[in-house]
């Protein structure tokens, strides 16, 4: 028993022998020296230099004495900053909701993250940054040999006749224009003719704005609003929509949505319109269009409701 204690203090002494021994002071300079590195990288203001705040965070408040002594905050719900900044605000998430542009969300926005937009299903986009998503083609009679991807669009079989069956197509369609063109102009004609006569009887002049009423058929207005809003441009839109009791806010979102695009921005602003007002909504549009003198909007819109695939 005695020999296993003696052997016990023989190796502790080795131990404390070999152990090397830190001085106090090294050891508060190495902590020091960890405090004051700026582990993302540093930026200047007012001749001070201070640390740059990690991705997910925006500066509150610059440094004054050390770099250090600087405020960060966390990025603001449906905002991010991806990288290291020095920036007061960060960056806003990008939208996937935007008119007729097909899209979802793919990546969710997080405060050191921006959201990423995908088509939806059915649709394809063949550039990096997608903006809008076509729709996937479909095949005929030689069936599918490649399936539509995120980007890229549906890859069809060649069957025999292929060409032949592309110009009967053609001739079908040409045909069929010209049947439709043929009953919009006869169509036109007999309102005409009918809007006349009646105003022959009355002895006035100009439209009855209680007869153009009357022509309005009972629609499905959902397909046709692109050709509508064709007709009507921005400035009659837009000065439609603030009659029919449409929010600022609202009009506001098409103009920002749409900066560069007219069209899409009347479309949408329609869209949101006729939503709000439902079925009534063609009814008040023609309304609105006669008490701003635009009998002839009026007539054409008319005329667009009237098309006979509009049934």
């Amino acid at each position: 028993m005695a020999a296993r204690i003696l052997a016990f203090f023989t190796v502790s002494l080795c131990i404390s022998s070999v152990s090397p021994r830190h001085d106090p002071s090294s050891i508060k300079e190495i902590f020091r020296n960890r405090r004051e590195t700026c582990v993302d990288g540093t930026y200047t203001i007012y001749g001070r230099t201070c640390c740059l705040c990690p991705a997910g965070q925006r500066v509150e408040v610059d440094c004054t004495e050390n770099p250090h002594d600087g405020k960060c905050a966390i990025c603001e719900n449906g905002t991010y900053s991806s990288d290291p900044s020095s920036q007061k605000s960060c960056e806003i998430c990008t939208s996937c909701i935007h008119l007729n542009a097909n899209l979802e969300e793919g990546q969710s926005c997080t405060p050191a993250r921006n959201r990423k937009c995908r088509c939806k299903k059915g649709y394809f986009c063949s550039t990096d940054e997608c903006t809008i998503c076509n729709p996937c083609s479909t095949c005929g009679i030689g069936g599918i040999k490649e399936d539509c991807a995120l980007s890229t669009d549906t890859v069809c079989n060649s069957p025999a006749g292929a060409i032949a069956g592309i110009v009967v197509l053609v001739v079908i369609l040409v045909i069929g224009a010209i049947v439709a063109a043929g009953y919009v102009v006869i169509g036109r004609k007999i309102r005409d003719r009918k809007r006349q006569k009646e105003q022959k009887e009355k002895g006035e002049s100009g439209t009855d704005a209680n007869l153009l009423l009357k022509e309005i058929p009972d629609v499905d207005i959902g397909p046709l609003l692109p050709d509508i809003a064709n007709e009507l441009g921005w400035t009659d839109m837009k000065n439609i929509a603030i009659r029919m009791g449409v929010g600022n806010c609202i009009i506001e979102s098409c103009e920002i949505d749409n900066q560069n695009n007219a069209e899409e921005r009347t479309l949408q602003l329609l869209t949101r319109t006729v939503e709000k007002e439902g079925k009534e909504a063609p009814r008040k549009l023609i309304q609105n269009l006669e008490k701003m003198n635009k009998k002839g909007k009026a007539e054409k819109i008319i005329d667009i409701l009237s098309k006979p695939n509009s049934v």
